[in-house]
């Protein structure tokens, strides 16, 4: 947590550091645990199997960010979607209920300067 400016426990301080280096994004990025809530957010929204894509990614924009996609964001998304869907060889009702590929969809949103930086 050093890399996020968290104090060391057996010091005092008065004021956190706040910075915003590379190393905090790379963290994200490749972090397990990051990684691993992302696979169950995942998880979570694909229990709505009824969904659109459209739909699913409104639903995560809300989730984390507490208002609808831009137009642009959305095809933004579902463009990701798409090409991760061709990597994986995937197509129709499988592409549309992957959990990886939806797990780096939440990945992406976890990412997003309006997610990390609260205003």
């Amino acid at each position: 947590m050093l890399t996020f400016d968290l104090p060391l426990p057996d010091t005092t301080v008065g004021q956190r550091n706040r910075s915003n280096v590379p190393g905090q994004a790379l963290a994200l990025m490749n972090d397990p645990l990051v990684q691993q809530l992302a696979a169950a957010w995942a998880r979570e929204s694909l229990k709505q199997s009824d969904l659109t894509d459209r739909e699913r990614i409104e639903q995560l924009f809300l989730g984390a960010l507490a208002r609808p996609p831009k137009a642009a964001e959305l095809e933004q998304m579902l463009a990701l979607l798409r090409t991760q869907a061709a990597a994986r060889d995937l197509s129709g009702a499988a592409a549309r209920l992957d959990p990886a590929l939806w797990a780096d969809a939440c990945h992406v949103v976890f990412m997003m300067k309006e997610f990390v930086h609260v205003p």
